[in-house]
């Protein structure tokens, strides 16, 4: 479902709209939420066809799959100069917009494939508790998360123009990718060697992506996990293997922070790379 999910969406970039990368308008004004929930699902055309009638563009602030509160804002609302259709104004759009975002009590995988990564995440988290002690899953999963991750493409490029010209929808981003996937069972393991190679072979693996957005949030997360393992693992055996699994690139990132922290724990500097 993971997959299937996300090559959904960046099949058709942003659900079709413009994509959202910079700061809304100052003179737009917000639609606010009338109950509290999670953004389900969203009707793309119906609300570019809804903004088009009112003279106006769409900005959606919040990604699918977070939640809002009560009177918090749905979407923020910009006039384009364009006269409104006859019998448009602000509380017929207001209920066009509210007719065509769903929200909901839990996320849904339907147009959030983050909440698929999150959940291939939380199988292998939940794979790594004591009681069920089961590092093979957990380094299924890390392997099946980087194959996603792989077909991933920028939402912000391409020369196609948008479907939906009146509507704004924020790209996914590769830092929140790598975190949703790997984020819970990177910390739930840091202390398993095995999981943790596994981890820093396919984040690696990531960092030769042709997307230069994915290589650099690969980098940085490899960097990352590996101070936390590093700090995680009181045996030098493993942290022998841990390091031998490590790109060259991120190790000698990385390296001076560990010799502090290994001279912290009383060993001295922390061993050089080898082949």
């Amino acid at each position: 479902i993971a997959r299937k999910q996300f090559s959904e969406r960046l099949d058709t970039p942003c659900l079709g709209a413009r994509p959202l990368t910079g700061d809304v308008p100052e003179s737009a004004r917000p639609i606010l939420a009338q109950q509290s929930g999670y953004i389900q699902h969203i009707f793309p055309q119906a609300l570019d066809t809804a903004a088009k009638a009112h003279g106006v563009e769409l900005f959606l602030t919040r990604d699918i799959g977070s939640f809002v509160f009560i009177n918090e804002p749905l979407v923020m609302v910009c006039d384009t100069g364009d006269t409104p259709d006859e019998g448009c104004d602000d509380e017929s759009l207001a209920d066009a917009v509210r007719d065509n975002l769903v929200l909901g009590d839990v996320r849904t995988y339907d147009q959030d494939p983050r909440f698929g990564l999150m959940v291939m995440g939380e199988i292998a988290s939940k794979a790594l508790s004591p009681g069920i002690n089961d590092p093979g899953t957990a380094i299924d999963v890390i392997t099946r998360v980087g194959r996603i991750l792989s077909d991933y493409t920028d939402e912000t490029e391409g020369d196609d123009e948008p479907i939906y010209p009146n509507l704004w929808v924020g790209p996914l981003h590769p830092t929140d990718l790598i975190e949703d996937g790997f984020g819970s069972l990177a910390r739930d393991g840091a202390a398993v060697v095995e999981v943790q190679q596994r981890l820093q072979s396919t984040l690696a693996g990531l960092m030769h992506h042709p997307d230069k957005g994915l290589k650099k949030a690969a980098r940085i997360a490899a960097g990352i996990e590996l101070r936390r393992a590093w700090a995680a693992m009181e045996f030098d055996h493993d942290r022998d293997l841990l390091r031998r699994s490590t790109s060259q690139v991120v190790w000698d990132d990385v390296k001076h922070r560990l010799d502090a922290d290994h001279r912290d724990d009383g060993h001295g500097d922390a061993p050089e790379m080898s082949g």
